[in-house]
């Protein structure tokens, strides 16, 4: 941000305070796309943990006040085109100058929150998902590293001048200010270093998953979400250089302030994407119903009343429990089924018969099942629910530990 010399300014056209050149359309349409976009998947998100669910976590939580934060932050930018922003320097007001300092204050102090809370939140959703050991020691090491790395941001944008008034009035003289291309430029570096490692960290996990072809596109979608959050922090470092290169600082702050409104709504809608599946379900559901579901729809039920379809089982009495499985051949076609097999009356009131389909083959296997202690891995129906279907599929057990 370099200061405009007497040469430029005597080129300067008259000001224009009726209809300027502005990018004030194009900031204000950028930007509340974006934040539309963050509102309607956060609340699909509170919707879908909290009401459909029951189950609100720790990383919905974190979700929510960075979500918040997020909409703190494009209130800002908005206001800001009320005192400048996006207009040519030549047009702007001497009223708005210290207006205009103040807002921008505000938002460098928010942004950081915003952006760290929103990948906390993703890695404590990661933490939940994936018990593997390297995971956790993964998420819980980014994690440290996001506080640590906002509490230096925030420190360092509160105290970028001394007196921290410095910042807005530029009519104090005793003043010391740090390098401000230098730590914004280093801030915003080390931010795209954490937006790489959090929202790609998954994909190769996810990627080796045996998952039907929808479950997999459904992969593809939230990872091409977090790449674009990828790319507007590597864009936004690109224009750095552009703004402190040039003295029209007040134009050239639309487009820092779009990529930035970028950023954190659009973390925001890749970290909301997997918990929003039990409403998305049930607005669209023959695109996203539950494959579990869709699956056993596609298991031919038998017509004996006492036959069901074959399902997983679990020891309610902690010391195990026996099932007959049967499979019944037909002709050229071989289709397995299960049935379950008991004591049944017959006319004479022996009870010592079995249930069988006719013209089968029967070739009976006893499966036992042993309840045993909770793995310390084990997460309950309550806490998941679930809601992350798309993303593991209930058969997956292949992660890598």
């Amino acid at each position: 941000m370099s200061a405009p010399t007497p040469e430029q300014m005597a080129n300067w056209p008259a000001p224009n305070y009726i209809n300027p050149e502005t990018r004030v359309n194009v900031a204000l349409g950028w930007i509340i796309t974006t934040m539309t976009l963050m509102l309607l998947f956060i609340a699909a998100r509170i919707y879908s943990r909290a009401v459909i669910k029951g189950s609100f976590g720790r990383d919905d939580w974190v979700m929510t006040v960075a979500a918040a934060l997020s909409l703190s932050v494009s209130i800002t930018a908005c206001a800001a085109t009320s005192f400048g922003l996006g207009y040519h320097l030549w047009d702007i007001r001497a009223g708005w100058i210290v207006k205009y300092a103040k807002i921008g204050f505000l938002a460098e102090v928010i942004v950081p929150w915003s952006m760290s809370l929103t990948k906390i939140s993703i890695c404590l959703t990661y933490l939940r998902l994936f018990p593997s050991r390297p995971n956790k020691i993964f998420c819980w090491s980014v994690i440290v590293y996001l506080i640590c790395w906002t509490i230096m941001a925030v420190f360092t944008v509160i105290f970028l001048c001394i007196p921290v008034a410095a910042q807005w009035d530029v009519t104090i003289e005793n003043k010391t200010c740090l390098n401000l291309h230098a730590i914004l430029l280093a801030t915003a570096c080390s931010n795209s270093v954490s937006d790489v490692l959090v929202y790609l960290w998954p994909a190769r996990t996810l990627w080796t998953i045996q998952l039907p072809l929808k479950e997999r596109m459904g992969l593809v979608f939230i990872f091409a979400v977090g790449c674009i959050v990828c790319v507007a922090g590597i864009c936004r470092i690109w224009y750095f250089h552009i703004f402190f290169s040039s003295y029209d600082t007040f134009w050239n702050s639309a487009i820092l302030w779009s990529l930035t409104c970028t950023e954190v709504d659009i973390g925001i809608v890749c970290g909301c994407l997997p918990g929003t599946k039990p409403l998305l379900a049930r607005i669209f559901p023959r695109l996203l119903g539950s494959s579990q579901h869709s699956n056993s729809t596609r298991i031919p039920h038998h017509p004996h009343s006492q036959s069901f379809p074959f399902q997983s089982l679990s020891g309610r009495d902690g010391k195990g429990s026996s099932i007959q499985a049967d499979t019944d051949n037909r002709g050229a076609d071989t289709n397995h089924y299960a049935w379950a097999s008991g004591p049944v009356a017959d006319s004479d009131g022996d009870s010592s018969g079995h249930i069988v389909p006719t013209n089968c083959i029967q070739v009976s296997e006893e499966v036992t099942v042993d309840s045993g202690a909770k793995t310390p891995d084990a997460r309950s129906k309550g806490e998941d629910a679930g809601s992350e279907e798309w993303i593991i599929h209930p058969d997956s057990n292949n992660l890598p530990t």
